[in-house]
């Protein structure tokens, strides 16, 4: 239940980052477990990582529990658009 919850704050947040500004998002914890922000995401994206295990290998969020995976996913996809390869869903877990 808990990591249900948490997806879904998580969601909200991405949904109302455009009306509150780049500056909101670029603070955000993405990765409670590791401690990755939303910005070292898009830092691994623009230094070549295109799917959510490539942003998990060079940023290591998702590699704890895995309930940061959607929003992982999510920031991928609006950063690389539709790059992503659907069969690289998955971050590297372990």
């Amino acid at each position: 239940m808990k990591s249900i919850l948490n997806f879904n704050f998580r969601k909200t947040i991405l949904l109302l980052v455009p009306a509150a500004g780049p500056e909101v998002l670029s603070k955000m914890i993405v990765c409670h477990c590791k401690a990755v922000s939303d910005r070292t995401i898009r830092e691994a994206i623009q230094r070549g990582a295109r799917t959510p295990r490539q942003c998990a290998l060079a940023s290591n969020a998702g590699r704890g529990c895995g309930g940061c995976l959607p929003v992982v996913r999510e920031i991928v996809q609006r950063e690389v658009g539709g790059e992503t390869a659907a069969s690289d869903a998955c971050a590297a877990a372990s």
